[in-house]
């Protein structure tokens, strides 16, 4: 899949998680965090930005081919999270995809705000080094990537 960034692999995977995908409660509004903020993408920055009265702006995903099977034909699954990151191709063959976020400091009024608005919200913490995976990096992009997990799931009902 060409067109996924290490980053957008990890959100899909925690987001399409079966989980949240096979059960009957309403999937909850993903809270990335990534370094110093809290950041939702696709359909949760779209729902969260206006719960929260915070910009909407977009994430590009640079360079990106048209993601396809070898004859040149959309596959499926990438056409599925395209739609579910609700990702939109500009003119430059660039993704777009929707982006809202707020800084670490904010996600208690943050949380109580989404949930007052009957938004259940999955907490996505980074796991381990962080540093370590900067200096990673600069030896293996790919390997630079920051684990994270879902640390805590929270409802209007549990608040």
């Amino acid at each position: 899949r060409r067109w996924y960034t290490p980053l957008l692999r990890q959100y899909l995977s925690l987001k399409l998680n079966d989980k949240w995908v096979n059960s009957n409660a309403k999937a909850p509004l993903f809270l990335f965090r990534m370094g110093d903020f809290y950041e939702m993408l696709g359909a949760d920055a779209r729902i969260g930005s206006a719960s929260l009265g915070i910009t909407l702006t977009a994430r590009t995903v640079k360079n990106t081919a048209k993601s396809s099977d070898i004859q040149g034909r959309a596959t499926e699954a990438d056409e599925s999270n395209l739609s579910i990151l609700e990702a939109e191709r500009g003119r430059d063959g660039a993704l777009r995809v929707p982006l809202a976020g707020f800084p670490v400091f904010s996600l208690a009024p943050s949380l109580r705000r989404l949930l007052a608005a009957g938004h259940t919200v999955a907490i996505v913490e980074q796991q381990g080094n962080v540093s370590g995976a900067r200096s990673r990096g600069k030896r293996a992009p790919s390997s630079s990537l920051v684990d994270r997990s879902v640390v805590r799931v929270v409802t209007p009902g549990t608040v």
